[in-house]
């Protein structure tokens, strides 16, 4: 079972939704236009009261939830700087639709791709060669990694001794049925020797009276 996703609630505004013709209408309308201060303080407090006003009435802020990016411990600064000129390759491919542009946009994304690779896999030795006398915590990462539960997967029980004896009655019943599964089975087998003994001679008689008929 996986560890529940972490959410984040933010902040935002739809500015596509602004209709430019109703958002210059009240601006020009605003005290900013046409009645501003003289003294620069003021000037500026009220441009900044107004344009707030403004975004509230067309585009109020509401909120979302969102799930929190968790930082990978093998991000670093060259894997951000390869993104970002693959990004950028990316861009100028979509904007000219050349075909020397998506070249340079692919070269720039094997490379992040290849960067990625590179420190991931220099992370994780480094790991392992830091915490190799340390089972509990090479597993913990192995199950992380895999996206598996790490809990604890002992039945709860009120005591450590109660949790013994739950494991002593559990393999002690499990050595009686196997003890019981063999005499079972080692029954069954004189009884099939018993029957062949008392039969075979029998059947044999008449098995060569068929062949002979």
């Amino acid at each position: 079972m996986r560890s529940p996703i972490k959410l984040s609630k933010v902040a935002c505004r739809n500015i596509k939704k602004i209709s430019r013709d109703d958002f210059k209408f009240d601006l020009d309308n605003s005290q900013l236009l046409n009645a501003p201060p003289d003294d620069g303080e003021e000037l500026v407090q009220l441009f900044n009261s107004t344009l707030k006003e403004l975004l509230d009435k067309h585009a109020p802020v509401t909120f979302k939830h969102m799930r929190a990016k968790s930082v990978n411990p093998w991000y670093c600064n060259e894997i951000m700087q390869a993104k970002i000129e693959r990004r950028t390759a990316e861009r100028k491919w979509r904007l000219t639709k050349l075909e020397v542009h998506r070249q340079i946009y692919n070269t720039a994304r094997n490379k992040v791709n290849f960067i990625i690779r590179k420190v991931k896999s220099s992370y994780h030795n480094d790991f392992i060669q830091s915490n190799s006398n340390n089972p509990k915590i090479m597993f913990s990462a192995m199950f992380s990694l895999l996206g598996r539960n790490v809990d604890s997967l002992l039945p709860t029980t009120s005591s450590d001794q109660q949790l013994v004896e739950s494991f002593s009655d559990f393999f002690l019943s499990t050595k009686l049925l196997a003890s019981e599964m063999v005499l079972e089975t080692i029954h069954l087998q004189l009884i099939s020797t018993h029957l062949k003994v008392m039969f075979w001679p029998r059947l044999k008689n008449l098995v060569l009276l068929n062949l002979l008929i």
